[in-house]
């Protein structure tokens, strides 16, 4: 394969990687509008359905995010209600959502 049709292949998946990074960005927006929380809430609100009782830590692993972002967006849920910090009643440095 020769320079310019690398160049041409590069171009092409660029594109493709536009529309799709396009439509997760329209996506998102058509989450927030209609519940209200953005696309990053709501996977953290399914985590956290899926596993009660979750740490930041490790709910930051399951988003591929660090844990101070994953701590400001629980943050955010909790002021509005949408999810409770509760102390582990075994070791009170835990805190589960």
């Amino acid at each position: 394969m020769n320079k310019r049709s690398k160049n041409q292949l590069s171009l092409q998946v660029l594109k493709k990687f536009r529309i799709i990074y396009g439509s997760v960005r329209q996506q998102f927006r058509e989450i927030e509008q209609t519940c209200g929380v953005t696309g990053s809430q709501l996977w953290i609100l399914q985590e956290v359905a899926n596993s009660p009782g979750i740490g930041v830590s490790e709910l930051a692993d399951r988003l591929s995010i660090h844990q101070s972002t994953g701590s400001q967006l629980v943050e955010k849920l909790v002021a509005r209600g949408l999810i409770n910090k509760e102390r582990s009643k075994e070791d009170q440095r835990r805190v589960g959502l």
